[in-house]
């Protein structure tokens, strides 16, 4: 496999699977809000102090923002292999480059929201963690179900 052809078959897939979870979200409820945040019930199961709170609705509005930045960079980065695939003679070291932006814009929020959620986790109490515990399990069993039903439609 030649190194153009990497990027290329990652940003297929990427844009494969984009289209699978917004097809599921759609017509499966499998998928929920962005990071599958927390329910009315569950802040309440919680209880947290006002700091926490805080914390948490931080993470609530940088999930949300963090959604809309990276559909937008996807959509750019495919807008662009698009136009430049259509040439005759196509820049594949751009086509790749604008793939390397839009993955590593990613892991800087993956990184930034993991650091926001750990900080949150280490407040906690002992209740607290038990709390995020079920909702941890329960969000697992939901990806479970997504994760069946891909393969279902990809096999």
């Amino acid at each position: 496999m030649s190194t153009l052809q990497k990027p290329l078959i990652i940003i297929t897939l990427a844009l494969a699977l984009t289209t699978g979870v917004s097809y599921a979200r759609q017509h499966t409820g499998v998928m929920n809000a962005p990071m599958a945040l927390l329910t009315e019930q569950q802040l309440d199961d919680l209880a947290l102090s006002q700091e926490q709170n805080t914390m948490y609705q931080t993470i609530v509005a940088f999930a949300h923002e963090s959604q809309t930045g990276v559909q937008q960079q996807f959509k750019a980065a495919r807008q662009l292999m698009d136009a430049e695939l259509e040439k005759p003679n196509p820049d594949l070291a751009l086509v790749s480059e604008a793939f390397e932006q839009a993955r590593n814009t990613i892991l800087q929020r993956v990184t930034k929201g993991k650091q926001m959620r750990l900080a949150l986790y280490a407040t906690m109490s002992l209740e607290q963690k038990q709390v995020v515990k079920v909702v941890l399990k329960e969000k697992l069993a939901r990806f479970d179900r997504f994760r069946s039903f891909m393969n279902n439609i990809f096999g």
